[in-house]
């Protein structure tokens, strides 16, 4: 999801991107680091268990709530780069 986030902002055309996440396993932070300018982690284990185990809750984002973003996200007018 993230990757396809970055693909969709990188045709806007951004001065910068910059990735920050509180936890990450190496390897995504090696294939996040190619396509951003900054990468921002908090905690990369050395063994990675998967995202859940570091969370109490980590219930998956609903349809409902995806469509509900992406709505509000049309409402935002981003300026575009000249």
């Amino acid at each position: 999801t993230l990757l396809w986030s970055l693909h969709i902002l990188k045709k806007r055309n951004p001065k910068k991107i910059i990735i920050a996440t509180p936890i990450a396993s190496r390897q995504a932070l090696q294939n996040l680091a190619e396509s951003a300018d900054e990468l921002i982690c908090t905690f990369c284990p050395e063994v990675f268990h998967g995202i859940t185990v570091y969370y109490d809750n980590f219930d998956p984002v609903t349809d409902e709530e995806i469509v509900e973003y992406l709505d509000e996200l049309k409402k935002t007018k981003i300026p575009q780069k000249k």
